[in-house]
């Protein structure tokens, strides 16, 4: 009878601890999100519950090591990570290292977000955020394997010198500078002048003159441009790709050679030769905790017949590889 009871005790004890494994299975969000991060992602708009459930989803798929599945998680392309194209025909072993996935797995899903970044995994290995439509999506995947770029560390040569970053213009955190040029010129579409600017030029922009923004009362203040000409922000003999104005820096990369045929379509209204083009990075820092203010962008180099070269602004996006696809046709 004895030894009955110790037997019945025993199978209690398994039932308890099952149970409790079952509980602790069922409740890891409750275990291991608090109050305090609950509370600011409801105060960012986020729900802890879904973020974190959907950060255990994207832990789940990497540890299956199905490429497929990842890029279902992902809306399109990467911000920031290998392309699509790419990733698939390197296969998932190729992309992600041992040593990065080990990291990653280390680490429970995020309960709060960074701030306005959205939410990462393991110290920014992963960045996943939600839709306006509501669907979580991951939107970068930094640290692993990416195709490689021909690298064009010269910069974008002009004769004797560098074309430098200042030449390059761009769409301001703030819109501020396009948003002048939208009511200046009575284009009603600033979305559309943003990403496709090129087509705007030679028709509703007839005039590349800089112009006095809305906001400054002094006739001293600094003009704003879209088309910039060369001679108004080359150094002779400019080498540098990054520089200093006013104690800010700015820099660009080429990415790719855009093709002079998709530089004159990009620009229809233009009736001038486009001499070069590049898909470019370029960027922005005024310092402190903001960092890089950047923009992805097809720009071309253009020259009027008073032999002035001009850089035009032609085509914007949101990341890298959409640019990369757009010009490689995909």
């Amino acid at each position: 009878m004895k030894k009955l009871c110790y037997i019945l005790l025993a199978f209690v004890c398994i039932l308890v601890i099952k149970g409790e494994v079952s509980f602790a299975q069922q409740k890891t969000f409750e275990k291991t999100c608090d109050f305090a991060e609950i509370n600011y992602s409801q105060k960012m708009g986020y729900s802890s519950e879904e973020a974190f459930n959907f950060g255990k989803r994207i832990l789940s798929v990497l540890q299956k090591k199905s490429i497929e599945d990842l890029y279902g998680l992902i809306d399109g392309e990467l911000q920031h990570g290998p392309r699509k194209s790419f990733a698939m025909k390197a296969g998932f072993d190729k992309i992600f290292s041992n040593d990065w996935l080990r990291n990653v797995f280390a680490e429970n899903p995020p309960c709060s977000p960074v701030g306005w970044r959205g939410f990462m995994i393991a110290n920014g290995s992963i960045w996943f955020d939600k839709t306006v439509n509501g669907k979580w999506w991951v939107r970068s995947i930094l640290g692993v394997k990416e195709e490689e770029l021909i690298e064009y560390p010269e910069g974008w040569k002009l004769f004797d010198r560098i074309i430098p970053p200042n030449c390059f213009s761009y769409n301001w955190m703030s819109s501020d500078n396009f948003e002048e040029f939208s009511a200046y010129f009575e284009i009603d579409n600033l979305n559309n002048l943003i990403a496709n600017p090129g087509i705007y030029f030679g028709k509703e922009i007839n005039d590349f003159n800089p112009i006095k923004p809305s906001w400054c009362d002094s006739e001293d203040c600094d003009r704003i441009s879209l088309v910039n000409y060369t001679k108004d922000c080359s150094e002779t003999g400019n080498l540098k790709t990054e520089i200093d104005v006013k104690g800010s820096k700015f820099a660009y990369r080429l990415l790719k050679i855009v093709d002079k045929k998709l530089c004159s379509k990009l620009t229809p209204n233009l009736n001038l030769p486009c001499e070069s083009s590049y898909l470019i990075w370029v960027g922005e820092n005024h310092g402190g905790s903001m960092g890089w203010h950047s923009a992805i962008g097809i720009f071309g180099l253009f020259k009027e017949d008073k032999e002035e070269h001009m850089v035009v602004p032609l085509k914007f996006f949101s990341s890298k590889n959409k640019g990369l696809n757009f010009i490689e046709g995909r």
